[in-house]
């Protein structure tokens, strides 16, 4: 067999096979031949089908167009054209691209009588480029939006505290600190729902149900917004008609989380001396389900339909006078959303600016044995004469955590590790703690193993001395390993006075009844 025959062999079962577009046009951009590939891709069942046919004949004219103009450019400069992308016919209505290169064909005399084209499908790779960059632009943009909003607080935190420093007037300091109590609120607020935010988008969040009194849950949340509402005189007509009352099945710090952000951003943007309607309705009950409607009304400032298409998006939100002087996160919405459909409730929006806004959620609520009542601290918390035993190693935690505790009559041992706070458990008379507070991340021996220890020890209170969690770890995972290490409670940091005083108040009574 001639040289000239293998390579005619080789040529053509190369053609057949190669997974690349390879084609070969005249000066007229008709084609000449092409790979099994090429034709496949014109719709062609075999390379024949395109001999003597145009780009007209085979594309979309305005494909067909774009190919020739390229051509045209490349006839006319002689000079090859190297991996450039270049659109390919669509599929399904999905666009689809090439990595292509062009070189000129030229006859024995030198003079350029075609083109040959190769070229190969990146489409799967162009799409995996724009999803890397939409995701880089979203981080970008997350961490723009987190920088700005938390300097923001930070900027008032910084300001306040070295006028206050600068300041001889009393009155003026104290004006300065409630500014600075409201920066470091809001602060840790963006903190908090950015770390939710976060544990949704991953799917790593989810519901931790227990029993709760229904007419508790309900009452607490109105209590909890007294002050908030008291300082505009706004008026919340709480409107429970109907309702049975009992124990529930539901997680209850994310329904208060849900419901103390509605009522929250009804106050924010509702107008001194306005008025919200919190409402609560039996649609029906069986032995089992429960389902109610919750109706929050106010006649505040109201949205525009353009906001309510996009209100449930993370960092929404709509300015105005108001928001404008009060800033937020845009996550709360966002968070609510997800949580009622974690839920598997609905919620619906309908406002008008300048009438205000009404919010609509149906949800059910799992039956459950007993009242569901918690045995809450009364407001009037006594706790003199109790002693305690605060493990923890941060010397500013400690200093702040043993005011607050002696300030309502505490005696507070101190252990600045886990290890040594076990050996003054150890050491202690039999009963000499009414409860151990712990923290979770602490050199030599951690929190939770110090916990464990604790428990293991063989005398009586070590089984039943409260012992409560208070670290900045929040997600509801770290919960599930304090509760595992042994620990009663969980508390984050940073400690609200309140919160501090009626868990050890609850716990400390569980154990004395």
């Amino acid at each position: 067999m001639k040289a000239n025959d293998i390579m005619s062999c080789y040529l053509k079962e190369f053609l057949r096979n190669t997974p690349d577009f390879i084609c070969v046009k005249d000066k007229d951009s008709v084609y000449a031949g092409a790979s099994q590939t090429f034709a496949e891709l014109v719709g062609c069942s075999s390379p024949a089908e395109l001999v003597g046919r145009s780009d007209r004949d085979l594309f979309d004219p305005e494909l067909a167009e774009h190919y020739i103009a390229d051509d045209k450019k490349l006839l006319a400069s002689g000079v090859p054209v190297l991996d450039y992308i270049e659109p390919l016919p669509e599929s399904g209505g999905h666009k689809r691209y090439s990595s292509t290169s062009k070189y000129p064909v030229r006859d024995a005399a030198g003079e350029v009588i075609g083109i040959c084209a190769v070229g190969r499908d990146i489409t799967a790779q162009i799409e995996l480029e724009n999803e890397a960059g939409s995701a880089q632009r979203a981080k970008s943009d997350f961490l723009a939006r987190m920088s700005h909003d938390m300097r923001t607080p930070m900027n008032g935190i910084v300001g306040f505290t070295k006028l206050s420093l600068d300041s001889d007037d009393i009155g003026q300091i104290k004006e300065y600190l409630h500014k600075i109590d409201d920066s470091c609120k809001y602060l840790l607020s963006l903190i908090n729902d950015t770390l939710d935010m976060s544990k949704i988008e991953s799917d790593k969040i989810t519901l931790k149900p227990e029993v709760v009194n229904s007419k508790e849950l309900f009452d607490s949340l109105v209590e909890l917004m007294e002050p908030t509402l008291s300082e505009k005189n706004i008026t919340l007509a709480a409107d429970f008609e109907g309702v049975e009352f009992g124990a529930i099945m539901i997680d209850r710090v994310r329904v208060q989380q849900v419901l103390v952000n509605l009522l929250s951003n009804a106050a924010k943007f509702t107008p001194y001396g306005g008025r919200i309607e919190f409402i609560v309705r039996r649609l029906f009950t069986s032995d089992k389900i429960s389902r109610d409607r919750i109706t929050i009304r106010d006649n505040g400032i109201g949205m525009s339909e353009e906001f309510l298409a996009k209100i449930f998006e993370p960092f929404a939100q709509e300015y105005n006078d108001v928001n404008a002087a009060t800033v937020g996160t845009g996550l709360g919405m966002a968070i609510v959303k997800r949580i009622l459909d974690l839920m598997g409730a609905t919620i619906e929006v309908k406002s008008r600016r300048g009438e205000g806004t009404e919010i609509t959620i149906e949800i059910d609520f799992e039956h459950a044995g007993g009242d569901g009542a918690s045995g809450c601290a009364p407001s009037n918390i006594d706790l003199s004469g109790r002693r305690v035993l605060l493990c923890e190693d941060h010397p500013l935690n400690v200093q702040i955590t043993k005011i607050l505790l002696e300030k309502k009559g505490v005696a507070v041992d101190v252990a600045l590790n886990g290890r040594e706070g076990v050996e003054k458990f150890s050491a202690s008379q039999e009963g000499g703690y009414d409860a151990v507070l712990m923290d979770v991340r602490m050199p030599v021996l951690d929190g939770l193993a110090a916990a464990e220890e604790i428990r293991r020890l063989a005398r009586a209170d070590a089984r039943n001395v409260p012992i409560i969690a208070i670290t900045a770890n929040a997600f509801s995972d770290d919960v599930e390993k304090s509760k595992a290490a042994g620990m009663d409670d969980h508390l984050t940091k940073p400690l609200e006075p309140r919160q501090l005083y009626e868990a050890l108040y609850r716990h400390i009574q569980k154990v004395k009844e």
